[in-house]
């Protein structure tokens, strides 16, 4: 009889990732660090803007971001203590962190059936320390990842077995992505076009079973791109808005390419090795090659078996979201940049460092091929190799705390950082809490989240029945203004300085002057 560890393997990895998610987050949140990026606090805010507001409702999600983490915040968000602290999101991406191990798991068993690769699978994801912090953070990634792999595991069951329960939770499960973030959209193509495939060439399907079964996948997906698109329409007046608006990623893009260019965009070199950096930085060098190596030898070191065409499946759904990056680097569409691509116009350290976390979202793909390696090597040295795997993660994570976890460096430090802290401690100290203050949350939601006080003290864009008054005549509703100190497209600044120029200062003097911004109290 086999050892009870042996036989529930899976419940016992439950216990272990929920213990490494919950010890994880008890560290970073020890040092200060799970709110520390500037999206992260946004991210936040979105969520509690909606019950939290002068003109509360689900408005206030708004378009810059996807609304599914925002959406799932709403639970806990109406709690100040969640609020601040971070868990009101982070709980999200915990809980994220579990299933991903789980379906990690789950899916190496599928492929190759042992238990012990499946093993080392989750646990490669379960200490990489950059995907450790990003789970102790509201930051979205956690949760996408998890909606990514569970895409995988499904789509491969339905390929292996035509299960129609598969097929329904791949299609589910991609439009909860959809809903998430953008990458998704690409994935859920990529599956598309493997279900079909497989159906019509491999299985030998009719081509109106071929199609029938695709159209089973793609209508929810299909369906939440079109609540999104009718989402923008409603509350923008602009299908497009959350693409081409004035806080879309189209727009920071252009500005940052008009402002010192693209160095990824047009040049596949360029896009293919900085993902590449951004990869071995997340995860580790060595990793990342047996990682690799494990998907070479499951499929060309081994003699062939029914579960071929599945790992090749497996291995197209898990790489495309590496293809995807680096296909947004070429056009334009992202920007990722780390020290060692020796590119920075600002010559700033934080001009050297953003979106570096990017990188993490390869980590299934080799997560997989490490359980898939354990799973090549002869049965009974399974569980030795896999121990092996466990302690090079380790040890490489152990050597990324020692030089700094670059996610933790880029929410410290790069421009993915919050750097208004000056201005939101003034708000905190100056402002009572019966006061109101006219702010553009598009640029400075941090702000408002690292000031303490109450949201519906805010003036913002959100508010539509009160900002477009604010902002011409703003004495008749607030006693504090923020505005930046420079023309940076920032709307208040526009408005009340540009535009008007700066005729509200007969009735407001500047309080504090900080490095990006400047308070404003009415006379």
């Amino acid at each position: 009889m086999k050892p009870w560890a042996t036989r529930h393997q899976q419940a016992l990895l439950v216990i272990v990732a929920s213990a490494i998610s919950m010890a994880a987050w008890g560290v970073f949140a020890s040092l200060n660090v799970t709110t520390v990026y500037n999206d992260a606090m946004s991210h936040l805010n979105v969520a509690r803007l909606v019950v939290d507001n002068i003109q509360p409702g689900f408005a206030q999600l708004g378009s810059v971001w996807l609304p599914m983490n925002h959406i799932l915040s709403l639970v806990l968000i109406w709690n100040d203590w969640l609020w601040h602290t971070g868990l009101a999101g982070s709980l999200i991406s915990m809980a994220a962190f579990v299933i991903s191990a789980v379906a990690l798991y789950k899916l190496v068993v599928y492929l190759s059936g042992s238990k012990w690769g499946g093993v080392g699978a989750a646990l490669t994801f379960c200490f990489t320390v950059n995907m450790l912090y990003l789970q102790a953070t509201p930051l979205t990634e956690p949760l996408y990842i998890c909606l990514f792999i569970l895409t995988a595991l499904f789509v491969v069951r339905y390929v292996g077995s035509r299960s129609d329960s598969a097929l329904i939770a791949a299609s589910l499960v991609s439009a909860i992505g959809v809903l998430t973030r953008y990458d998704a959209w690409f994935i859920a193509g990529i599956a598309g076009v493997v279900i079909f495939v497989t159906d019509l060439f491999l299985e030998k399907q009719k081509l109106t079973s071929a199609i029938g079964r695709l159209v089973i996948y793609a209508f929810p997906v299909l369906f939440a791109a079109l609540l999104w698109f009718g989402w923008n329409l409603l509350i923008f007046h602009d299908p497009l808005y959350a693409f081409t608006g004035p806080y879309s990623a189209h727009a920071q893009q252009a500005l940052i390419e008009s402002s010192s260019g693209l160095i990824t965009k047009h040049s596949v070199g360029v896009s293919i090795w900085a993902y590449l950096l951004s990869i071995f930085e997340n995860i580790g060098v060595i990793v990342a090659l047996i990682g690799t190596l494990g998907w070479g030898v499951s499929m060309f070191w081994r003699p062939k078996s029914a579960k071929s065409r599945v790992t090749a499946v497996a291995c197209i759904l898990l790489f495309s979201i590496i293809a995807f990056n680096v296909l947004a680097l070429f056009f334009g569409f992202s920007i990722l940049n780390l020290p060692a691509l020796h590119w920075n116009p600002s010559g700033t350290l934080a001009g050297s460092l953003f979106n570096v976390r990017y990188g993490i979202l390869a980590l299934p793909f080799i997560a997989v091929g490490m359980g898939l390696f354990v799973a090549w090597i002869p049965r009974k040295r399974q569980w030795l190799t896999a121990a092996a795997v466990i302690v090079l993660v380790v040890g490489q994570s152990l050597y990324f705390c020692m030089n700094g976890v670059i996610t933790i460096q880029d929410g410290l430090k790069g421009s993915s950082a919050f750097v208004n802290q000056d201005i939101a401690a003034q708000l905190e100290q100056r402002v009572g809490r019966g006061d109101t203050v006219i702010m553009s949350t598009s640029s400075y939601n941090a702000v408002a989240f690292a000031s303490g006080l109450g949201l519906r003290q805010f003036i913002h864009e959100g508010v539509s029945k009160e900002w477009n008054g604010a902002i011409s005549e703003p004495d008749k509703y607030a006693k504090w203004i923020v505005a930046a100190n420079n023309d940076v497209g920032e709307p208040v600044h526009e408005s009340l300085i540009k535009n008007h120029k700066g005729a509200f200062l007969q009735k407001y003097t500047r309080v504090f002057k900080g490095a990006y911004a400047s308070l404003y109290e009415r006379k």
